[in-house]
């Protein structure tokens, strides 16, 4: 049989000169990208703190497709299959960009990057890229915002590196991730937000107001623990995660398949559906310590499954519980009503169909 082995980590880079002179109304349509190679492991260790965005000198792993500085990029009806790195990275500088009807398979880590995580000023080496806090910029263009991340298929990722994610995002606001299905994933299924609550004790944050809609996430956590099929970190009000399909999370310690973990803050989660007979650690949303004021109502879960709620743990700064869950509806042996069966039948990838 042949074999292929890629030589380079960049298939395409794409960068503006700046806020002001960004990259813009670029559009790439029904191209594949394919057999590109990732070199970190052998300049520095692999050590990550979690989806993929790693401890030490160096932030993260390559990408097959990176851009910065660029607003108004498309991609639709692209695919991205045998990467050795992540697949698609959207940098510092980006905005209202949009990845749609996309197909990602067999990537070595995470398939879609909003490169937006850095929480803190003073990285070594004082560049412009390091020093730019996402979570309170000092200008507000660089605040990732206006993402459309809708109708695409990510499945078969994060094969070499197990804590990465389908889809994974920093600090954003006004992004939107709708109708993807995602599964046969190591780890997490979209992973939102950063910080673990570190830098918003209170609610001023630059994230938030981003919807998270009918996606259709299964088979996931396959070989890791305390994740989710959807994750956040940190203050997003706003932020709503609602109409999603789950089914077939793999993890037994911590996690769900909604996971709403430290910090996390004003969020809405509504007209879900987890379908899931999990013998340890039978969640179907967990609220953790840090976090609070989320709302969960009207959302049906498997009769089997529980509700965990942990803020008011460690001696945090939330001593009170604070989250509101109220009117959700377990369901005895998979007797789904209409209702929750409209959001089963309507959720995921509806390109092609």
């Amino acid at each position: 049989a042949p074999i292929v082995a890629g030589g380079l980590e960049t298939l395409l880079e794409g960068r503006g000169n700046s806020l002001r002179e960004r990259l813009h109304h670029v559009r790439f349509e029904g191209i594949t990208f394919s057999y590109n190679t990732c070199l970190l492991p052998n300049q520095d260790d692999y050590v990550s703190a979690q989806s993929g965005r790693l401890r030490g000198h160096y932030p993260h792993i390559s990408a097959a497709v990176a851009l910065s500085y660029s607003q108004g990029v498309a991609f639709d009806r692209c695919t991205f299959t045998h990467i050795g790195s992540e697949a698609l990275r959207f940098e510092i500088g980006s905005r209202r960009c949009a990845v749609t009807n996309c197909l990602f398979t067999d990537i070595s880590a995470t398939g879609i990057v909003l490169e937006s995580f850095q929480d803190r000023k003073g990285a070594p080496t004082n560049t412009y890229e390091d020093s730019v806090n996402f979570h309170h910029p000092d200008n507000p263009d660089d605040i990732f915002s206006g993402f459309l991340i809708a109708n695409n298929t990510i499945h078969g990722v994060a094969n070499e590196y197990y804590d990465c994610c389908g889809i994974a995002a920093g600090f954003i606001r006004d992004c939107m991730f709708a109708h993807n299905t995602l599964y046969d994933l190591p780890y997490t299924g979209i992973s939102i937000g950063w910080g673990w609550g570190s830098a918003d004790c209170s609610f001023q944050s630059a994230a938030g107001y981003n919807v998270i809609a009918a996606n259709r996430i299964y088979d996931y956590e396959k070989w890791m623990n305390d994740g989710g099929g959807i994750y956040t970190l940190s203050a997003m009000v706003g932020t709503v995660i609602r109409d999603n399909y789950f089914s077939g999370k793999k993890g037994y310690y911590a996690g769900a398949p909604i996971y709403l973990d430290n910090g996390t803050r004003g969020v809405e989660v509504t007209n879900n559906v987890v379908s899931d007979l999990l013998d340890n650690n039978p969640a179907w949303a967990t609220v953790n310590f840090w976090s609070g004021y989320n709302w969960l109502h009207d959302n049906w879960y498997s009769s089997k499954l529980t509700y965990h709620n942990g803020e008011g743990a460690q001696g945090d700064r939330g001593d009170k519980k604070t989250s509101v869950e109220e009117n959700n509806h377990p369901v005895e042996n998979f007797g789904w009503p209409e209702a929750a069966r409209i959001i089963m039948e309507n959720a995921g990838c509806t390109f092609g169909k």
